[in-house]
C-alpha cells in the first residue's frame, strides 16, 4: 500500500524543509523509497511510483476558484481521487491555522476549507497535541507527529561560551510581528538593568508602533535574514536563543517548537515563553529556561548572561536531548512504525 503525504504548506517554510529531509534521508535507508513532489498548478502526468509521495505546496488557496476562473480545487479534487486509488492519504498540518470557528474572527470561509480538507484525507498529522486534539472533531484519525531537525546541518554545537557581552538572538523576526512586544519590553529591562548584552533580531521590526522603540534601544539592532542552510552558521553567532511567543489561540494551537529545537542543535541555551509546544518540549531549568511573561523571561536571561557555565551546561543538555529525541533520524523510525501501524 502507498502513502501520500499531502502536505499544505509553502516551499519556503522550513518546517517543510526538515520535514522532507526526515522522510527523504531518514526513509530512505530503512527500505522506504520516498520522493518529494512539488504540486503546481497542474498535476503530474503520474503519481510516483514510490511507496511514499510527498506533495508539498498544497495551500488552501488550491480550494479558492480564482479571479480568471481557473478553480484550484479540481487539482485537489483530481490528485485525491487519483492518489486514494493506489493507496492511503495521510493529511499534515495547515497553511493556515487561524480558520477555526473559534479561532480568530472573520475566518469563517477559511475554517470551511480547512476541515474540508482535513475531512479529505484518510489520516491526519499535526506538530502540537492541541492542534491534534482540535482536528480529531473532524477526523478521528488523527496523530501527533511532532518536529525534527536535522542534525547533519545543525549539529555542530557551539563551544565558546566565554562572551562578556553576550548575544541574545531571535530568529523569527518578521514572521512574529505580534511578539515583538515582547522581545522590545525584554530588551527595555535589560537596558533600565545596564545588563551587559545585546539583542539581534533576524528580520525586521514589523509593527510601526515599534520602528521608533526599537531604535532608541541602545542594546537592540536588527541582522538580514539568511538561507536556511547558513542558519546554524548565524545561531553560533549567538550566546542564547531567545523564542518570545504571546500566549493567544493561535500560538497555543499552532506554532511548534522548531525555533528551539534550531538553538538546540547547535549547542545553545534556550529562554522561551511559557506557551504551546515551547512548553510542551523545553526542560525548564535543564535544557532551557520558560517565563510566562516579559519579567519572568528577562529574568532568564539575566541569569544565563551572569553565568558562562550555566549557559554552557544548559546548551550541552539540549543538544544532547535534540539529539536523542528530536533528529531527523529519531522522528523517521517514528514515522516508519506509524506508517506500519496503519498497514496492518
Amino acid at each position: 500500500m502507498k502513502i501520500f503525504f499531502v502536505v499544505p504548506y509553502h516551499t519556503g517554510d522550513p518546517c517543510v524543509k526538515y520535514r522532507s529531509l526526515w522522510i527523504s534521508r531518514g526513509l530512505n535507508p530503512l527500505g522506504v523509497k520516498t520522493k518529494v513532489q512539488l504540486l503546481e498548478r497542474t498535476l503530474p502526468k503520474e503519481l510516483d511510483d514510490s511507496n511514499i509521495v510527498v506533495f508539498q505546496r498544497v495551500t488552501t488557496e488550491f480550494f479558492h476558484k480564482t479571479p480568471n476562473g481557473n478553480n484550484k480545487s479540481e487539482i485537489i479534487n483530481q490528485l485525491f481521487t487519483r492518489a486514494r486509488k493506489q493507496g492511503k492519504i495521510i493529511g499534515w498540518d495547515l497553511d493556515d491555522y487561524l480558520g477555526f470557528p473559534d479561532g480568530i474572527e472573520g475566518y469563517r470561509d477559511l475554517a470551511d476549507l480547512n476541515i474540508k480538507y482535513i475531512k479529505k484525507c484518510d489520516y491526519f498529522t499535526a506538530t502540537t497535541q492541541k492542534f491534534v486534539d482540535k482536528v480529531r472533531q473532524y477526523n478521528p484519525n488523527s496523530f501527533l507527529i511532532q518536529n525534527s531537525i536535522d542534525m547533519g546541518l545543525f549539529g555542530k554545537k557551539k563551544t565558546d561560551f566565554n562572551n562578556t557581552n553576550p548575544v541574545i538572538g531571535w530568529t523569527a523576526g518578521s514572521n512574529h510581528g505580534v511578539d515583538e512586544d515582547i522581545f522590545i519590553k525584554v530588551a527595555k529591562l535589560a537596558e533600565k538593568d545596564k545588563l551587559r548584552a545585546s539583542f539581534q533580531l533576524v528580520g525586521k521590526v514589523v509593527q510601526k508602533k515599534n520602528k521608533p522603540i526599537f531604535a532608541s534601544l541602545r542594546n537592540c539592532k536588527t541582522v538580514n535574514p539568511v538561507k536556511h542552510d547558513n542558519l546554524p552558521k548565524l545561531l553560533k553567532t549567538f550566546d542564547i536563543n531567545f523564542c518570545p511567543l504571546t500566549n493567544v489561540f493561535i500560538n497555543q494551537i499552532s506554532k511548534s517548537e522548531v525555533k528551539y529545537l534550531e538553538g538546540a542543535a547547535c549547542g545553545l541555551p534556550t529562554v522561551a515563553s511559557r506557551t504551546g509546544a515551547f512548553a510542551a518540549t523545553v526542560k525548564d531549568g535543564v535544557t532551557g529556561i520558560l517565563g510566562s511573561d516579559p519579567g519572568e523571561l528577562y529574568l532568564g536571561i539575566r541569569k544565563l548572561v551572569k553565568n558562562i557555565e550555566l549557559r554552557r551546561k544548559m546548551g550541552e543538555a539540549a543538544y544532547n536531548e535534540v539529539e536523542a529525541h528530536h533528529s531527523n533520524r529519531v522522528r523517521a523510525k517514528q514515522y516508519l512504525n506509524f506508517i506500519k501501524g496503519l498497514r496492518k
